[in-house]
């Protein structure tokens, strides 16, 4: 049986603001790690003006994100919405009907920055969260 990995796994950490290296398009996944207390993987995601938006957070593997903390930011870099324990057990979730169409970025994380460990995410068109294999859980 073929493994089912993620679009996108982050291969040099990923930069807390404007200036990542990582996009990520509406209907993928993606595979980080919080490598230390206080990190924080920012993703470029495009979004279009009246579209409804789920991005979702959860730790997974071996080495698991025991808390995550999620963060929609606008083009400047400013939250829009926060989800703590917002889908299954402590994993993140966000809803979001864009205002504007452009860039904005998806800031994944650990709950008061407290913990250090692998995560998936997904970014969906619609209400519905995705925490599926793909995002390596």
């Amino acid at each position: 049986m073929p493994y089912i990995l993620p679009d996108l796994i982050e291969s040099a950490d990923a930069a807390a603001s404007t200036a990542t290296a990582y996009s990520l398009a509406v209907g993928q996944t993606a595979q980080g790690t919080i490598a230390a207390l206080g990190d924080h993987d920012w993703y470029r995601v495009s979004l279009v003006a009246g579209q409804t938006y789920t991005f979702a957070e959860i730790g997974t593997g071996t080495n698991s994100l025991q808390d995550t903390y999620l963060n929609l930011r606008d083009s400047s870099g400013n939250i829009l919405r926060f989800n703590d324990d917002g889908g299954p057990g402590l994993s993140s979730s966000i809803t979001y009907t864009a205002t504007t169409t452009g860039t904005y970025y998806i800031d994944a994380g650990a709950w008061a920055d407290q913990s250090a460990g692998q995560y998936g995410i997904s970014a969906t068109l619609g209400t519905r969260p995705n925490f599926n294999i793909s995002m390596g859980a």
